[in-house]
């Protein structure tokens, strides 16, 4: 046995005292979390358990960057909010605690003012908004920007970069070689769901923004461009990724012309369209009245 892996074994015991001696002084009756990388929200669990208590927290998002993930192998809630089922259904129905009520709902990220402002998608301005990661270091998304500038060059390019990328090394080079002499591209740190409330077009690189921009009404579609990401959940997904600059041309002249129409019956089952405000669903859940009706946008 490694000497780490024996460390967090032997701290186990202490963990639980701690809970247990929280949880007798305050006895909460819901216990709302969101550390489910750390195995103390199992233990958490047994300890609410013994005084009527229940465990509550919100998945952070969509398993966008390989279908499994250690960190999120095993969870073990009385309530958990996702955006989907999907990925729940598919990847971790065995491991997840079986007896947890899995809700599937808007993302809780969203300002709620957000949520019920948004339009629907064909009564946006026609700006394609493109979001980048993890593929800053891919030649590739330099050259799926490029094009998408050059074929649509009266349109604007909006280009936000996640700003946990903004400082590595390859972020100059990316900036440079998707904005030199494309005029129409801007790059912008404006708040990401401000922008996924008011485009039209929302192009993104693994990332759980690329169904959130589903909920807030924009035409949203995976850029699956890079040669070494070998797995994908989105993939899952039928007609939501594009693996190139062409292909994502030829979605936007199609939906524009009326020879194809985004697939929107397909994407309610992967994830929640309700345009619930995830606060108001929280609420509910809580016995609370909620403060605004559904804003469906689709």
């Amino acid at each position: 046995v490694s000497v780490s892996l024996y460390y967090n074994l032997s701290t186990l015991p202490f963990r639980r005292i701690v809970y247990r001696a929280f949880f007798n002084r305050f006895r909460p009756k819901v216990f709302w979390g969101r550390d489910l990388y750390n195995v103390e929200h199992i233990l958490r669990r047994t300890e609410l358990a013994r005084i009527g208590g229940s465990s509550w927290s919100p998945f952070h998002g969509y398993p966008t960057y390989a279908p499994v993930f250690s960190m999120v192998r095993y969870i073990n809630l009385d309530r958990m909010y996702t955006i989907s089922y999907a990925f729940h259904r598919k990847y971790y129905l065995d491991t997840w605690a079986a007896d947890m009520k899995v809700v599937s709902g808007t993302t809780f990220r969203a300002p709620r003012n957000i949520l019920s402002q948004c339009l629907p998608a064909e009564q946006r301005e026609n700006d394609i908004l493109i979001l980048c990661a993890i593929y800053i270091r891919e030649p590739a998304m330099i050259e799926f920007v490029r094009k998408l500038a050059m074929k649509f060059p009266k349109r604007r390019i909006v280009l936000q970069v996640k700003s946990a990328f903004r400082n590595r090394a390859e972020f100059p080079g990316f900036i440079e070689g998707c904005t030199k002499g494309m005029e129409n591209v801007q790059l912008t740190q404006e708040p990401v769901y401000e922008l996924l409330g008011r485009s039209r077009y929302v192009f993104s690189d693994p990332s759980t923004a690329v169904l959130e921009a589903v909920q807030l009404g924009a035409y949203s579609f995976a850029v699956d461009v890079s040669l070494i990401h070998k797995t994908t959940t989105l993939r899952d997904i039928p007609e939501f990724c594009v693996g190139s600059a062409d292909e994502a041309i030829d979605r936007i002249h199609s939906l524009e012309n009326g020879s194809w129409s985004y697939p929107i019956e397909t994407l309610a089952d992967f994830v929640d369209l309700s345009g619930e405000c995830f606060y108001d669903m929280v609420r509910r859940d809580l016995g609370l009245p909620v403060r605004e009706t559904p804003h469906p946008v689709w």
